[in-house]
């Protein structure tokens, strides 16, 4: 392990300050530190550092590397994600400048609570995960993640998520390959540990390689399916992050169930709603081809005009005149020139 910066120790010509580590490991160490440009203003400085002695060749090829997916990854702007401000390297180390996100990561949170974490407030959580997973696969250089776990998605003091991390370890290994890519092996890959990452959230406990099992802990049935379709093969159907976040609103808000009425013996029975038949009658209606729809429209006028002609039957002028005799409820027509009848009007009163 490399020696650690100290404290006041300047770096990018002085412009940031180091004002104590945060985290170190293997393959480099993560500092707070000020920008002197922007006001003093805190930012987090990731620090990389090859495991071993690279070689001209080598250096040249970590360098167009690192140079080309900053460039990418300095242009991502989401609220769920953490902003990359600025990247350079002295000596054989290479620095990634980021925002500063004051809050608390998942890990530190579980590790606090004594009770698992509400499903509730893990479904609003991971929705905000599937918006900033969404935006970066749907970039024109799709970006894999490759660190969607408790460690690396934190609570800001507004109470949003905030992925930080972005595995960039990765482009410093000595892989050929890196992750600006949509494969839906990748992609399943993540939509698998988004699974692992719930069932950890909602049982503190890492999920076993029989599936997830809540055991005493409160999860809904619906809930413990969708996590064991994200972590069988292919992932259950889910193929992207967008559709995963309809799956996890079904969940969160589930449709509204009318309440059936009951009768005075308790008796249940379906509601009529005529105003969703008639949509319903509508939208079959419209859903007709063009020349059924026309048909129907045409037999519909004429049984309106024959039953109109029916009902108001033509009244013929008569070419002779008439004399009507009152007979009851009854008016008898006579000829005036002949007397022969004519007909008769049933009059109701």
């Amino acid at each position: 392990m490399s020696e650690l910066l100290k404290a006041k120790q300047k770096l990018a010509k002085g412009r940031y300050i180091i004002s104590k580590a945060l985290m170190s490991g293997d393959d480099g160490a993560s500092y707070l530190a000020t920008d002197t440009q922007l006001d003093n203003s805190a930012c987090v400085v990731r620090e990389f550092y090859p495991k071993n002695k690279l070689s001209e060749e080598e250096q040249a090829k970590y360098d167009e590397r690192f140079q080309s997916s900053m460039l990418i990854l300095t242009q991502f702007d989401h609220p769920n994600l953490t902003k990359i401000y600025d990247s350079f390297t002295e000596k054989d180390r290479y620095y990634v400048v980021m925002e500063h996100v004051d809050g608390i990561t998942l890990q530190t949170l579980l590790s606090m609570s004594v009770k698992p974490l509400p499903a509730k407030q893990v479904l609003g959580w991971m929705l905000q995960v599937c918006q900033a997973m969404q935006y970066m696969h749907n970039r024109p250089k799709p970006f894999i993640f490759d660190a969607l776990d408790a460690n690396n998605i934190m609570i800001d003091q507004d109470e949003n998520i905030r992925l930080i991390n972005y595995g960039l370890s990765r482009f410093f290994s000595d892989a050929d390959s890196i992750s600006f890519s949509s494969s839906p092996d990748l992609i399943s890959k993540e939509i698998k540990l988004m699974g692992r990452t719930m069932a950890f959230l909602l049982t503190r406990h890492e999920v076993s390689d029989l599936g997830f099992d809540p055991g005493d802990v409160e999860v809904s049935d619906d809930l413990v399916r969708l996590i064991n379709r994200l972590l069988a093969d292919g992932n259950g159907g889910i193929r992207d992050f967008d559709k995963l976040q309809q799956e996890l609103n079904k969940i969160l808000n589930p449709p509204k169930v009318k309440e059936r009425k009951t009768d005075e013996d308790g008796k249940t029975f379906k509601s009529f709603d005529i105003g969703r038949r008639l949509e319903d009658l509508l939208e079959k209606f419209l859903g007709q081809p063009v020349w059924l729809i026309g048909c129907e429209v045409l037999a519909v006028i004429g049984i309106c005009i024959t039953v109109y002609f029916t009902m108001n039957p033509t009244i013929t002028e008569r070419a002779q005149s008439a004399v009507y005799v009152a007979c009851g409820n009854e008016l008898h027509l006579y000829s005036a020139a002949t007397k022969d009848p004519l007909g008769r009007i049933h009059m109701k009163y």
